[in-house]
């Protein structure tokens, strides 16, 4: 009787002593970038194939690759640095050519719990954008507005980037 009774007494010690993680399924921190054809204000699938390059100390890094018939994108923000520069390279079989976009964005650290992983949270403060100054049959980056600078968990749009199609 007395080990039935020890058995249960620390079964619901155990039960009790637990806690209640709610950490986040999802937790990465993405910044979402929709592409809007600059003369329509229409959603844009963009035709030509993108791959965007981070710089960081002088060196490309691969943020995404050879995206084909994409009208939107999820990118990180450095968590090290309150600026990232971006290079959206865009390619057809005959030409490649780049745009550089600039985001200034302040972080803060986030905690859910002790039990859950550290995450950074990114407000976008300002932007700028260097369009190439050749032309091509590419798209180019037209113009690019801040439509929510809270870079969190939620998947919402943070950046409109207007792309201006060429006469072709």
């Amino acid at each position: 009787m007395f080990r039935k009774t020890l058995a249960v007494s620390l079964l619901l010690l155990s039960l009790i002593g637990c806690s209640n993680i709610d950490c986040p399924l999802d937790n990465q921190v993405l910044m979402t970038l929709n592409f809007v054809e600059s003369s329509t204000q229409k959603k844009h699938s963009i035709t030509d194939t993108l791959s965007v390059y981070g710089l960081k100390n002088g060196s490309q890094h691969l943020l995404f690759n050879k995206g084909i018939k994409i009208s939107a994108m999820q990118l990180p923000l450095n968590q090290a640095s309150d600026k990232d520069t971006l290079l959206l390279t865009f390619a057809n079989t005959s030409e490649t050519e780049t745009d550089t976009l600039i985001i200034d964005h302040a972080r803060q650290a986030h905690f859910e719990s002790l039990d859950c992983p550290a995450a950074t949270f990114h407000t976008i403060r300002s932007l700028m954008w260097k369009p190439r100054s050749s032309s091509s049959s590419l798209l180019s980056i037209d113009s690019v507005i801040v439509t929510h600078p809270n870079v969190q968990y939620e998947d919402v749009e943070n950046l409109k980037v207007y792309l201006h199609t060429p006469v072709q």
